[in-house]
């Protein structure tokens, strides 16, 4: 991780003290267990209606499968 906060321009040594601190260790660790509970193997990850897209998607599949899932929502049972 050490190494992204130099692609990111971040404080070094700001950043790996915060690490060493361990001082949100606990809310990451409950967001990653939270994530895996939903599903989610990689990111980015968003969820539509409960159906998992992954990847960096073109606004086009969002729009695409928003309208799917409309139409079937909407269609009588």
């Amino acid at each position: 991780m050490l190494d992204q906060d130099r692609n990111l321009e971040l404080d070094t040594d700001q950043f790996a003290a915060c690490l060493k601190s361990g001082q949100f260790r606990a809310a990451v660790e409950q967001d990653l267990r939270s994530g895996v509970r939903a599903g989610v193997t990689a990111t980015p990850l968003v969820f539509v209606n409960g159906i998992p897209v992954g990847g960096a998607q073109p606004e086009s599949v969002f729009v695409t499968l928003i309208e799917e899932e409309l139409r079937r929502l909407s269609a009588p049972r």
